[in-house]
């Protein structure tokens, strides 16, 4: 099986007979694991597309404010975020949360919440 190179960040995947001659399968992946390059490939780019950032308006005048947010948020649990307390804004990123959930979950934080965009 030839290397394969992945369109999303240009790293090399090396199949299953370069593995048994020693050399790596890539970063973090065992592609001998894998049934075929074209998995792997799909594989790849799957692991590179990057999770839709949303972005709040949650209404923080203060660090405490800042620390309910990320209470809740660490709660909800699978998801990334930024809080940004002089704009007031949250960028949280999640697969497996919607954006709905994602606002009822600011909105314990007893303050005013809005979604702004999905960036």
């Amino acid at each position: 099986m030839a290397a394969a190179s992945c369109p999303m960040c240009a790293q090399t995947w090396r199949g299953k007979e370069e593995e048994e001659e020693g050399q790596e399968a890539g970063p973090g992946l065992s592609i001998a694991s894998l049934p075929g390059a074209e998995l792997s490939h799909t594989l790849s780019a799957a692991l590179h597309t990057a999770m839709p950032k949303e972005e709040f308006f949650v209404d923080m005048t203060c660090e405490g404010c800042s620390n309910a947010v990320t209470r809740v948020l660490s709660r909800l649990g699978d998801v990334q975020y930024e809080i940004d307390l002089p704009n007031k804004k949250v960028v949280i990123q999640s697969d497996s949360h919607s954006v709905d959930q994602l606002l009822e979950t600011l909105r314990k934080t007893g303050k005013e919440a809005k979604h702004l965009c999905t960036k």
